[in-house]
């Protein structure tokens, strides 16, 4: 669509990797290209740069899922509200690691943490001048940290910027692909999106996004759609409003009715 990669290429980096072929399977550290772009190092390609996205994509950060939450003042569930506190904790530890680092980044972190193989709590090694990757005696998702969704968001804003002008070479322009990554993917082209039949195309469902209730200059309720952006959105939960209370019994007149 963009004329970025051909899908041979595509296909390549969804496989798994092969050795001695380096064009498959995607790069084995994301977070190390990411981390050298954000200490000032040497913008990325194409190819890597959608590594980049693809491991932001897995890695998007925690927000409570706050827009679906304001939909309703009913209070959570106690199984919902343990899955949310015990997510609290592991973003407290995330924060907790950036400070020890003196870095305000995932990528950074992530960088760091795997190269601190003593746990002093010191970023001695710069990525910029990391070449290859050394058998690490450290597994960062031991930490169980989960990053607030603010710090991810501004860093892959941060990332994109830098790129004006890879992405300004193609048939999308920044401020466009910016926005459709994270805020609103209907602000791609038209000529880009689809409908849920068109393969060759970008589609969503409409309950991709969230409600915005408010109240106009009248005081009237007013319910304003809000379409997600392709890596930090997701879809409305319909199931939501109805996880918040524990599951009602099942009887036998109800199981007929059904």
């Amino acid at each position: 669509m963009m004329g970025v990669l051909t899908e041979a290429e595509l296909k390549a980096k969804r496989g798994r990797a092969i050795k001695d072929k380096p064009e498959t399977g995607g790069h084995p550290a994301p977070w190390l290209l990411a981390a050298r772009v954000l200490r000032g190092g040497p913008l990325l390609s194409w190819s890597e740069l959608w590594d980049v996205l693809r491991w932001y994509a897995h890695n998007r950060g925690y927000e409570a899922n706050v827009p679906w939450a304001r939909e309703s003042n009913e209070p959570l569930s106690d199984q919902l509200q343990q899955e949310r506190d015990q997510d609290n904790k592991r973003q407290k530890r995330a924060v907790a690691l950036m400070n020890t680092y003196g870095v305000n980044t995932m990528a950074e972190t992530v960088f760091c943490y795997l190269f601190d193989e003593t746990g002093s709590g010191r970023c001695c090694v710069d990525p910029v001048g990391v070449d290859r990757l050394p058998f690490f005696q450290r597994y960062f998702k031991e930490e169980e940290c989960i990053f607030p969704r603010k710090t991810v968001q501004d860093e892959v804003l941060t990332i994109l910027e830098l790129h004006r002008a890879l992405i300004d070479n193609t048939s999308v322009k920044t401020d466009v692909f910016i926005r459709a990554l994270l805020e609103d993917w209907t602000a791609l082209p038209e000529d880009i999106r689809g409908g849920p039949r068109q393969h060759d195309r970008i589609w969503l469902p409409r309950r991709y996004g969230q409600i915005e209730h408010g109240r106009d200059a009248n005081g009237r309720p007013v319910h304003e759609r809000k379409y997600g952006g392709l890596l930090f959105g997701q879809l409305r939960i319909g199931w939501f409003r109805f996880a918040r209370s524990p599951l009602p019994r099942s009887t036998s007149s109800s199981s007929s009715a059904a």
